[in-house]
């Protein structure tokens, strides 16, 4: 079956009035979907300052909307061109540092939303391969830009983002690349990123009547623990 994942990107009380936005259009268009939340988001958006975020998050989750962690800062702190410098992502750092991450967040998580089980999309969907096994011992599942790895299974998928926040020109581009790998990548798993800028550039009613239109071509909503189930 031809399964779509929508994930909401950087939540976070930075912007707080989008994702409220973002939550409101996507009620009226499916049930199921992904909030990533970043704990502290550029180092300043430090959730546990804003109770009233964490409370309307709260009433946002249930079972077919999952929060995932994605990250506590976000930050990137180089660019060449198009292209980020690896070296300078949120992960690409010794073990010990993730790690001490890992369980921060797991105790977070589990202290403002009361979820042990966890997943992770790590920020620009880059994470070190060399280190990724270690994942494991701390969330359920994680997800790059080839697809989404659990413990027994890889679910590959072919990702799709609007990049509102770049130029017309470059959008235009990663949506016709997105199309072409739909025609011919045999990955029967799509995946939606809505950001809050898709909000500020006014880019998500152009989401929406895609996701539409993927439903009516027989895509069902999913959301990433519904293939831990099976």
């Amino acid at each position: 079956m031809k399964k779509i994942i929508v994930s909401i990107h950087d939540v976070s009380p930075k912007y707080e009035k989008e994702i409220h936005t973002i939550v409101r259009e996507l009620n009226k268009h499916i049930d199921k979907y992904n909030l990533l939340l970043t704990l502290n988001f550029e180092n300043n958006w430090n959730i546990e300052k804003f109770p009233s975020f964490i409370k309307f998050i709260k009433k946002v989750i249930n079972n077919n909307k999952k929060l995932v962690y994605h990250g506590h800062t976000h930050l990137i702190n180089k660019r060449v061109l198009f292209y980020h410098v690896f070296k300078y992502f949120e992960f690409f750092k010794p073990k010990k540092d993730i790690v001490e991450s890992f369980q921060d967040a797991k105790k977070r998580f589990g202290s403002y939303f009361g979820i042990q089980k966890l997943g992770f999309e790590p920020p620009v969907w880059y994470f070190p391969k060399k280190k990724s096994k270690m994942i494991f011992d701390y969330f359920q599942y994680y997800a790059t830009k080839k697809g989404i790895y659990y413990k027994n299974k890889f679910i590959p998928s072919v990702p799709y983002l609007f990049a509102a926040d770049t130029s017309a020109l470059i959008s235009k581009l990663i949506a016709s690349l997105f199309f072409f790998r739909l025609i011919f990548d045999k990955s029967k798993t799509i995946r939606i990123s809505i950001h809050p800028s898709d909000v500020t550039y006014k880019t998500l009613p152009k989401i929406m009547k895609k996701i539409d239109q993927l439903i009516k071509k027989g895509y069902k909503p999913a959301i990433y623990e519904d293939f831990i189930k099976k």
